[in-house]
């Protein structure tokens, strides 16, 4: 005899009225009790399907990503979520958990990443099947109250035709490129897309500017990377003294894209308001954007900070809503750094924070990131000023050069 229970959380992306795509996602779980054995047998499923829209400017062989689409901060999606407080004990079993969390990050990302390897979960310290379920999955940015949204048609495509020549004289996104990088102090041989034909970063420091969605050139245009979704394989595992790290499942190349630091777009009140309350749990997932180029574009505006030279505007937040990346644990020897990129944001304070490979990465090695930034030789073992909440905690990175603590995550 089967008795069996039923459940299903069906969302729809909330896609913007400039979007192309509308998505639609589903995950179903079916709990079998098979009496009078009492085993219990427990399916999930998960589906998603998309449409593209009627529009003037659509491309179908670009994935959805290349949209570049922000939404509304509140209300998050909290189906999936309610879904499993719900369950009763019998399916909240570690294998179910695991197979639940792997499944959202299909659905939440099968527009965006549709292509790239599936992230795998593992855990080989205690019985946690995955890591809590207390943000939404995805790799879009969330804008938080106060903050401007995008406006893409203000953003100057090219008009390429075929893939972009970095070495064209007439390319508007070369000319783009090209302006920003000679703000910095050394630009060597930067002129040009800052993309190798593979696709790698080929110099960090500098911002990126990717071809957009008003642009002619094809989809093979090598100044398209970060739009067209992540292609390394990776996997969470959980790590016997850091919590849950993001590890390489492969060989990784310097330069590759490896992810975007995706969640809330804050203001700084909020920021700084939601930045105590995590200091004093131990916990934070807050990033600055303060970007170098910002920094130098600043020098002429009045309105800044007179000890830092400059005006700090935003703040992504990923503790509510984000993707792998969030999972990225500090090292004061980092294989990973932070690039801005900038799509479809026609706005220069509001670029998307991107890790790319600082090095080539083994297989089996943790990704990893310098929570202080780029470290000088002369901050070599320098420990971490902390005015003693919790949020300050040692590190365990292992580096030769360790600081000694860092910001918990």
């Amino acid at each position: 005899m089967r008795k069996a229970e039923y459940y299903t959380v069906k969302t729809a992306v909330p896609e913007p009225a400039a979007s192309h795509y509308e998505s639609h996602t589903s995950i179903d779980i079916t709990s079998t009790t098979l009496e009078p054995e009492g085993r219990t047998e427990v399916v999930v499923h998960v589906s998603s399907t998309q449409k593209q829209k009627s529009s003037l400017h659509a491309f179908p062989d670009r994935p959805a990503s290349f949209y570049q689409d922000s939404y509304d901060a509140e209300p998050f999606p909290t189906e999936l979520q309610d879904m499993i407080n719900s369950m009763p004990a019998h399916c909240r079993t570690p294998q179910v958990l695991r197979a639940m969390f792997m499944a959202a990050i299909s659905a939440n990302t099968a527009l965006d990443e549709p292509l790239s390897p599936d992230i795998k979960i593992e855990n080989r310290i205690d019985d946690t099947p995955c890591p809590d379920w207390e943000f939404h999955y995805a790799n879009k940015m969330w804008y938080g109250k106060g903050v401007p949204r995008s406006d893409p048609a203000k953003v100057q495509g090219c008009d390429c035709i075929g893939p972009c020549d970095p070495n064209s004289s007439t390319c508007t996104c070369v000319l783009r490129q090209n302006a920003f990088v000679h703000l910095a102090p050394s630009f060597e041989d930067s002129n040009g897309f800052l993309y190798n034909e593979k696709g790698c970063l080929k110099h960090d420091g500098f911002p990126v500017f990717e071809c957009n969605a008003n642009c002619l050139c094809s989809s093979e245009c090598q100044n398209r990377v970060v739009q067209k979704g992540r292609q390394c394989s990776i996997s969470l595992r959980k790590t016997k003294n850091k919590g849950w790290g993001v590890f390489a499942e492969k060989r990784i190349l310097r330069g590759t894209f490896i992810g975007i630091y995706a969640g809330e777009l804050l203001v700084q009140s909020e920021a700084h308001r939601r930045g105590k309350v995590y200091n004093r749990v131990g916990r934070t997932y807050l990033f600055d954007i303060d970007a170098f180029h910002l920094k130098a574009l600043a020098n002429d505006d009045a309105d800044v900070d007179q000890e830092t030279g400059w005006k700090l505007l935003y703040t992504v937040d990923a503790f509510h809503v984000g993707n792998f990346t969030r999972f990225l644990n500090h090292s004061c020897d980092p294989n990973c750094d932070i690039s801005f990129v900038y799509i479809n944001e026609h706005d220069i304070e509001k670029p998307l924070v991107v890790m790319f490979a600082a090095r080539d990465v083994a297989a089996g090695e943790e990704l990893c990131f310098s929570y202080f930034g780029r470290m000088d030789s002369d901050d070599e073992g320098k420990e971490a000023a902390g005015p003693g909440d919790a949020v300050y905690a040692p590190c365990h990175c292992g580096a030769k050069r360790c600081r000694g603590r860092l910001f918990a995550s």
